[in-house]
């Protein structure tokens, strides 16, 4: 009987452990796209190039702070995208060319919102 508590505390406390680490990705990156959407209307309301870049580079920063934890529990093919997608809006940033900045920042505030998606424990998640 005291292996069968042991066994069902080591599995409450891994259940507890994902259910952690998915919900900390969640914040983060919800934060990352929610400051994308915010650079971007920072672009297209006053054409403010400077602060978009600033608040963009916290964004990228927040990422490369958290590339471990991401790498460890993602697929390597949507980090690979998002990876990507930064460089696409990097670019974009420092030609200050409208269009091409809009789109790309759009498709990468939607990939961290993607995997927003993927990381919350729902049923269809876990099965």
């Amino acid at each position: 009987m005291k292996r069968l508590w042991i066994a069902c505390a080591i599995l409450a406390l891994l259940l507890g452990a994902t259910l952690w680490q998915g919900l900390s990705a969640i914040d983060y990156l919800e934060d990352m796209a929610v400051s994308l959407e915010n650079a971007q209307d920072l672009v297209e309301e006053k054409e403010d190039w400077g602060q978009a870049r600033q608040i963009s580079e916290e964004v990228f920063s927040t990422w490369e702070n958290h590339k471990f934890h991401l790498h460890a529990t993602m697929n390597h093919r949507d980090i690979d995208q998002v990876l990507f997608s930064i460089q696409a809006v990097r670019q974009y940033l420092q030609l200050e060319e409208m269009d091409q900045y809009v789109a790309a920042n759009a498709q990468l505030a939607a990939q961290l919102r993607l995997l927003v998606e993927l990381e919350q424990p729902t049923l269809e998640n876990i099965l």
